[in-house]
């Protein structure tokens, strides 16, 4: 019974983790301290964040590349390096943690954090939003109604029903008129707006140089990708230049960013297909069973009914849809995966469950299955 509360329980806690998108948190929203690690410095991008069950909770940790565990896992809530450092919690204890595990900026967990981003975090106290750098110093005070990470030095807030954009030392550098309903932050010196329900873009001077007519824009964080921005109208989607001039035309359900010159276009539940710039599609997924999602490092997922694989920028399928829970975008050379193994015992089957990371040759480079049995 204890261990099926703990499979459960794993598998609802993992679910939970690859679910996550705005906060990137692998559990709880609050986060902090735990214990050194006698290990080098590590590169941000090169560290993972893996779980296990200890005494039937769990906990995360962090490995490399390769697998190794480079962070034991002791942390009750873990997110991703960025610029060094990541937010964790182990008990009552929350804040950011260095590349060898150690706490660098303790913060009470009622308080909502935000990854780094060009040097500084945001930070929620109480109903307001500021922002405090790398000695946890609050440089930024908390007076703001709602903001965003700093992006291209800039950062996205809302003071009471104006919207704009600070500087890192918190001076408000671009006022907004107050018809604008929502901003975004700025992608290669543009950012979406939405005004009477419609969106547009903007440059660095505040001034609109794409008028709001569209009725939505793909992946509002990056707007513009490879200089093109998939946007909708009248129900369908397609894609602008920067000058706001349609180069592929509106006829897709919905449509993916570019991402390493390609673009996922959806045209029904299991008709998807990717498109390069000309609007031409040079990959086709066979229709009524995979879905796909945009390339990560030269490969792309692929998802039955109840399982995924991943293909190449070729369509070839270069590792077979064989997990049954998850897999997630190639990072580093690496993606996490989760899987059901059936094993057949003398009194029935027996369901092993386990996450990993694999690398492009699917070969598991770290998998927790073995704590689980």
């Amino acid at each position: 019974m204890k261990k099926t509360f703990c499979l459960f329980l794993i598998i609802t806690c993992i679910f939970v983790l690859f679910s996550c998108t705005k906060q990137d948190y692998f559990s709880n929203e609050s986060l902090n301290q735990n214990q050194n690690s006698e290990t080098q410095i590590y590169n941000s991008s090169k560290l993972f964040p893996y779980l296990i069950t200890v005494n039937n909770e769990i906990k995360y940790g962090y490995i490399d590349q390769e697998g190794k565990i480079i962070i034991p896992a002791t942390f009750d809530s873990v997110s991703h390096f960025s610029e060094g450092l990541a937010e964790a919690q182990i008990n009552d204890k929350c804040g950011y943690i260095d590349e060898t595990g150690r706490f660098s900026i303790q913060l009470r967990c009622q308080h909502y954090t935000r990854k780094f981003s060009n040097d500084l975090a945001l930070i929620k106290v109480d109903s307001k939003y500021g922002y405090i750098d790398k000695s946890g110093k609050m440089v930024i005070e908390p007076k703001f109604d709602d903001a965003e990470s700093f992006h291209e030095e800039l950062a996205a807030i809302r003071l009471k029903d104006k919207f704009g954009y600070i500087d890192k030392k918190g001076k408000i550098v671009i006022t907004l008129p107050k018809n604008y309903e929502k901003i975004e932050n700025f992608h290669k010196g543009i950012a979406a707006i939405k005004i009477k329900n419609k969106w547009g873009f903007i440059d660095k001077k505040g001034i609109v140089i794409i008028s709001p007519k569209f009725d939505d824009v793909s992946d509002l964080e990056k707007g513009f990708s490879e200089d093109v921005a998939a946007v909708k109208i009248n129900g369908k989607w397609g894609y602008i230049n920067r000058k706001g001039e349609s180069v592929i035309p509106f006829k897709f359900d919905y449509a993916y960013p570019f991402s390493e010159g390609l673009a996922l276009i959806v045209n029904g539940f299991y008709d998807h297909n990717f498109i390069d710039q000309t609007g031409k599609i040079v990959i086709s997924i066979p229709q009524k069973k995979y879905r796909a999602f945009p390339f990560s490092e030269g490969l792309a997922v692929i998802k039955s009914e109840n399982k995924c694989g991943y293909i190449d920028t070729n369509g070839v399928i270069v590792i077979p849809a064989k997990f049954e829970l998850k897999c997630g975008d190639f990072e580093g050379g690496i993606a996490r995966v989760q899987q059901i193994v059936e094993n057949f015992r003398w009194f029935g089957i027996k369901r092993d469950y386990f996450d990993g990371y694999i690398n492009k040759k699917d070969e598991f480079v770290w998998s927790n299955k073995k704590t689980l049995e």
